[in-house]
């Protein structure tokens, strides 16, 4: 990974986190649960998104690093909705994104390579469930 391409998803991150925190303290107020366990959420998130490019930037042809990110992303993901109906439906449709990231990571670990066919087909079924259940979660969500 470039310096260049390091500080641009370090921006990226960044931004992702401030816009996630700001809706979280701003525009979730219709939830029923307070700021505090989101923005913990949030500050969890950033974690996995930062350790994840020092990794990442570290040892390029690993890909845990990358994981790492992908699961932060995907899991800060389900924090950028609103009161409106649009945004809140597609952050339900992604808020089972991070599972298949998270299984891929975990089954990839150390190496960053899945070992073989019966790893591959198991982080395969994780994203093809996930890609089709999410939408099915979304139809009969109250």
């Amino acid at each position: 990974m470039t310096r260049r391409m390091l500080v641009a998803l370090s921006l990226a991150g960044t931004a992702l986190v401030i816009v996630a925190a700001l809706l979280v303290l701003f525009a979730h107020d219709f939830q029923p649960f307070g700021p505090a366990e989101k923005l913990a959420q949030v500050g969890a998130n950033a974690v996995w998104i930062f350790a994840g490019l020092v990794a990442w930037a570290r040892r390029p042809g690993n890909r845990v690093g990358g994981l790492m990110t992908a699961v932060g992303v995907t899991n800060l993901l389900q924090q950028l909705y609103w009161n409106a109906a649009l945004p809140f439906t597609l952050a339900q449709v992604l808020a089972l994104a991070s599972t298949p990231v998270a299984v891929h990571l975990f089954m990839a670990f150390p190496s960053g390579r899945l070992g073989g066919r019966i790893e591959r087909w198991y982080v395969t079924s994780a994203y093809a469930l996930v890609l089709v259940l999410s939408p099915i979660n979304a139809l009969f969500w109250d």
